[in-house]
């Protein structure tokens, strides 16, 4: 099965570089648009906020909603549906026109027209849009603009940050005036937050970092741009290996023909999986030096190798040069059907700890994950240790082991033996007291 693994170091290793920029993770905004830019928006969630990620920005409502457990902040760039909302979600007003659409008690980002008029609403309509926001008894809690080519050598970035200092500058007067708080101000993407000498002095409360979370920025440009690291590589399984001899062709229209007898496979990924169709003028070769043949077709392509998955791409840049675009056009067209998983690099053991009390419904939900995770990884790959505790009696100078036999059982009931089990107690725990424990619950699954 096809599938992208997410290099969780290397995501780790970009926020880290964005989060210094920023002076911290408090002032930065992962952007999870559009799926997290196609590498899975609920994947980069869950590592963005296992980083210390609190604030996330997204497309739509139904995506703050799949990952309003991760962040307490969260706003939404394009609502398409206006409803009450989580009291951690904030919308972007786009246009005048939609401020008797708000509920009561949204929280409310008013976004500034600076230039890119796309959308977003003038200067001179701030205190219309403040004083709208009000009779409709919404929350008005930031407001912010979007640079249109930071990461270009033109004035348009030095122009948009003048305009919106003088934005700025409009909305703490009318807040002032009507004995409003000073919202949250925020303009930078990630070309335009790299692109600062100093994002502190620009006494904005937060950054959007969108692209640079996943790797890529413009850095041939002349600016200070960091070297980030790519964090996805999509990978192909094998449907199907034959030899192809010299003279035969390969592939609709035949575009590739052999010089030679070859082995060529098919794998499982197309330009209906988002990976973009190739002109068969154009060579590409992937990481491992094996060469994509032919025309790509819908669900497979075929390439001169027998292994049973090879890496397609794990930096896009070059193949966004093939194609004469963006790099995250191409992740972005990766289709939600792919499976999508975090990987750490250089890692050859991951433990996961699962805190609380077995039996405890809060611990539910995880233990059947791991439950589950087992028939994924298969039974080879995993090994559950269990940690339990042996009460010391200090009155009758003895360890109690029922607590460890009835958690051991209550684990069991729930679908997982442990492999191993580790005891913890205030009192040394002698020989007589591990075999008692061994006997009663490893040989009985002999």
């Amino acid at each position: 099965m096809a599938r992208i693994l997410l290099n969780k170091d290397n995501l780790f290793y970009n926020l880290e570089a964005i989060s210094q920029k920023a002076t911290s993770k408090e002032k930065v905004a992962v952007v999870l648009k559009d799926n997290a830019y196609g590498h899975g928006i609920v994947e980069i969630a869950k590592l963005s906020c296992e980083f210390g990620i609190k604030k996330a920005v997204v497309r739509s409502v139904e995506d703050a909603q799949k990952i309003k457990d991760y962040f307490s902040y969260i706003l939404i760039l394009a609502p398409n549906v206006f409803h009450n909302y989580s009291h951690t979600f904030h919308i972007a007003l786009n246009t005048l026109e939609n401020i008797e659409k708000i509920p009561e008690n949204s929280n409310v980002h008013i976004k500034i027209d600076t230039g890119m008029h796309r959308n977003g609403i003038s200067i001179d309509d701030i205190e219309v849009a403040i004083l709208g926001l009000l009779k409709q008894k919404a929350n008005i809690t930031g407001v912010f603009t979007h640079h249109k080519g930071a990461d270009e050598l033109s004035t348009n970035f030095f122009f948009q940050k003048e305009l919106f200092s003088k934005a700025k500058a409009k909305v703490k007067e009318v807040c002032e005036k009507l004995f409003l708080p000073i919202p949250a101000f925020h303009s930078c993407n990630s070309s335009a937050l790299f692109r600062e000498k100093n994002f502190e002095e620009l006494n904005e409360d937060f950054a959007r970092a969108g692209i640079a979370t996943y790797g890529y920025l413009e850095d041939d440009l002349p600016f200070d741009f960091p070297k980030l690291k790519p964090v996805m590589s999509l990978w192909a399984s094998k449907m199907a290996t034959r030899t192809l001899k010299k003279n035969q062709s390969v592939g609709y229209g035949g575009k590739f023909t052999a010089t030679t007898d070859m082995i060529v496979s098919t794998y499982d990924v197309g330009y209906g999986d988002g990976f973009l169709r190739l002109n068969e003028n154009h060579n590409y070769t992937t990481p491992k030096g094996f060469q994509v043949l032919g025309r790509v077709s819908m669900d497979n392509l075929s390439i001169n190798s027998d292994e049973e998955e090879v890496c397609l791409f794990d930096d896009v840049r070059e193949l966004a040069k093939i194609h004469n675009t963006i790099t995250y056009e191409i992740t972005c067209s990766l289709k939600e059907n792919i499976k999508r998983a975090g990987d750490a690099s250089n890692s050859d053991i991951v433990i996961t700890e699962i805190g609380g009390t077995i039996g405890d419904i809060e611990s539910d939900p995880f233990i059947e994950a791991i439950r589950q995770f087992k028939k994924e990884a298969g039974r080879d790959n995993i090994l559950y240790i269990h940690v339990t505790l042996l009460p010391y009696l200090k009155a009758a100078g003895e360890l109690k082991t029922k607590p460890t036999q009835h958690s051991v059982k209550m684990l069991q009931s729930l679908g997982i033996s442990p492999d191993i089990i580790v005891l913890r107690s205030e009192h040394m725990v002698d020989q007589n007291i591990k075999k008692k424990i061994f006997m009663k619950l490893f040989m009985e699954r002999l």
